[in-house]
């Protein structure tokens, strides 16, 4: 059996992938109160509450391993295993994806018919809807060997074909995704987007044109990378823009911004980082520069 816990964006696409290979879907969220309540419904899924998972599992009587995807928010999956699962005396299986949890420390396995596994896929939700069957995306995966042959028919509905999918622990698809999404995909790209856009407003450039300069060549210039290569990329590129790249790069040098990164990365590695999240104090500067970001788009 197979149950889904959450309905956001990765939810939906894992949803619409399993459907084609499972008789049923339940989707397990935390109340019909949930914002997700209602899509999943209109989408023809069983949805259930917490407490009626359970009493489902209870329920089976069959020794077969039953299989949770856990695409929750990551503080939410410890809570939700030691609240509801740990005590169901029957082979479970945790699929998670992303490590964060286990390599945190804050998911551990209580029964020893429990089983955790990996199967993160290398894409935000809405691109793995776009290419259901089979896709160019690749995924981590770390399955164990009791139900590996039922995990990879898991990842072949979601289109992970054998090539497509990377051997990896929990710790090494967390650090890795971490370090890159905080030093180069989230942590840099919005500050340098929103900057970038400040400093063609002051030069009077039409917000339309802003748009198309910045937006519209930031994905051809990620697509061209993922295609070519970040070397063959650069060549490709114009002389006024390769000349302006060396320029940043000097700059930003001079300015720590490589330590900087490098600092990051040491705060991820040394699990720093999960005790600042657990902390919570980010969220303060997250509202703060979420205003930021909307009062620009205004």
């Amino acid at each position: 059996m197979y149950y889904q816990i959450g309905y956001g964006s990765q939810g939906k696409a894992w949803a619409m992938a399993m459907k084609k290979s499972q008789k049923e879907i339940p989707i397990v969220l935390r109340s019909p109160e949930s914002p997700s309540w209602k899509a999943a419904m209109q989408s023809g899924y069983r949805v259930l509450t917490w407490q009626q998972a359970v009493e489902d599992l209870k329920r089976d009587q069959s020794n077969a391993t039953t299989f949770l995807a856990m695409l929750c928010p990551d503080a939410s999956i410890a809570p939700l295993y030691r609240e509801y699962l740990c005590s169901i005396e029957r082979p479970l299986c945790l699929i998670l994806a992303t490590g964060f949890a286990v390599a945190s420390g804050e998911l551990e396995v209580r029964h020893p018919l429990h089983q955790v596994a990996l199967l993160a896929p290398k894409v935000i939700g809405t691109e793995l809807a776009k290419s259901p069957g089979s896709h160019l995306f690749q995924s981590a995966i770390q399955f164990p060997n009791r139900d590996r042959a039922k995990l990879i028919q898991i990842a072949e509905a979601l289109g992970f074909s054998e090539d497509r999918r990377i051997e990896s622990s929990f710790e090494q698809e967390t650090v890795a995704d971490l370090i890159s999404e905080q030093s180069l995909l989230c942590g840099g790209l919005f500050p340098l987007v929103q900057w970038t856009m400040e400093e063609m407003r002051r030069a009077g450039a039409p917000e339309s044109l802003i748009r198309a300069e910045c937006l519209d060549e930031l994905e051809f210039l990620a697509r061209t990378i993922r295609e070519l290569g970040p070397a063959k990329a650069f060549a490709k590129i114009s002389q006024t823009a390769q000349a302006g790249t060396l320029a940043m790069v000097d700059r930003m040098r001079a300015l720590g911004l490589r330590e900087a990164v490098a600092d990051q990365a040491a705060e991820v590695r040394s699990g720093v980082f999960y005790e600042k999240y657990r902390r919570g104090d980010w969220k303060k500067g997250r509202d703060a520069f979420l205003a930021t970001l909307r009062e620009e788009e205004r």
